[in-house]
């Protein structure tokens, strides 16, 4: 919310609770755009009224570009999924990610007390471990061995104040090809807490396979956060393809046809410092080429 970012976002905040202070904590620093959920957990009680909402926003002249749910502490993400999945609302959105905030201080306590946090940490397409800078090394390493087991396949990032890129969490919309462009052929950049990230960009005139692409991108290591970009599809050549990968989770999905645009595949890579084998990236997508 704080972010320069230029996107249109609509923010709907859920408390579980008598009184909504999430709602009174955004609203001391201004409330525009911001929709107040009543309370309650948004993946049972609300499940009307949460379909209701997203539904208004998709009607209104100036929709969002992205709907940002931030849901109660004690909601169940995959089911907040599934009350979305509904036919009204399954071609006119589509579920970006799930991102669940670990507080390393406290995990393991709530974990000895409750399935719940597993399970929530479990579907997670991204984990943010949170306030690493007040724990000990010897404690993050027994929150990441414990988050190991529950998800083993977590895509894991550490965080003080949860600070990350905003492009590893929301799809900027700047995916077109002469955006995409901008990034180079490799960057690095530093969060706010000094925590180092680094891109790569992975160009091709000639048409990919979406079989073959959909299987380099299932097996990225956990290291690789995030994937978007336009591809250039064999099996539909005249349109082009938007490929979104947040975490562990992928989706490859027709768009408008290319017109003027001549065709060809942009795909910009985001990680940790040093997780991008760029040669190898490089081999396993050039192999993609239906030729």
């Amino acid at each position: 919310l704080a972010e320069d970012h230029g996107l249109r976002l609509a923010v709907l905040v859920n408390d579980f609770g008598d009184v909504n202070i999430d709602v009174q904590l955004l609203n001391s620093a201004g409330d525009d755009g911001i929709i107040d959920l009543p309370n309650g957990c948004v993946c049972c009680t609300l499940a009307r009224d949460l379909i209701g909402v997203v539904k208004s926003l998709l009607a209104v002249e100036r929709r969002p570009e992205h709907i940002v749910l931030e849901a109660s502490g004690v909601s169940s993400p995959a089911e907040i999924v599934s009350i979305l999945d509904v036919p009204e609302l399954s071609t006119r959105i589509r579920i970006n990610s799930i991102i669940t905030l670990v507080d390393s201080e406290n995990i393991l306590k709530l974990a000895r007390a409750t399935m719940f946090a597993a399970k929530q940490i479990s579907s997670a397409d991204l984990l943010l471990v949170n306030k690493i800078d007040l724990v000990e090394e010897d404690h993050l390493a027994a929150v990441l061995a414990w988050i190991a087991e529950v998800a083993p396949d977590a895509h894991i990032i550490r965080t003080q104040y949860a600070q990350v890129p905003l492009d590893l969490i929301l799809d900027n919309g700047r995916t077109g090809p002469a955006q995409t462009a901008s990034f180079g052929q490799i960057a690095a950049g530093i969060d706010a807490d000094g925590h180092a990230f680094e891109s790569w960009t992975f160009r091709a005139e000639q048409p990919l396979s979406g079989e073959r692409l959909l299987a380099v991108m299932n097996g990225l290591p956990a290291s690789i956060y995030r994937a978007k970009g336009i591809v250039y599809m064999a099996g539909d050549p005249g349109r082009r393809y938007v490929l979104h990968l947040t975490g562990k989770r992928v989706t490859l999905i027709a768009d408008r046809r290319w017109a003027e645009i001549e065709p060809g595949t942009q795909l910009v890579f985001i990680g940790a410092a040093g997780a991008l084998d760029t040669v190898d990236l490089n081999a396993k997508l050039s192999d993609c080429t239906a030729a």
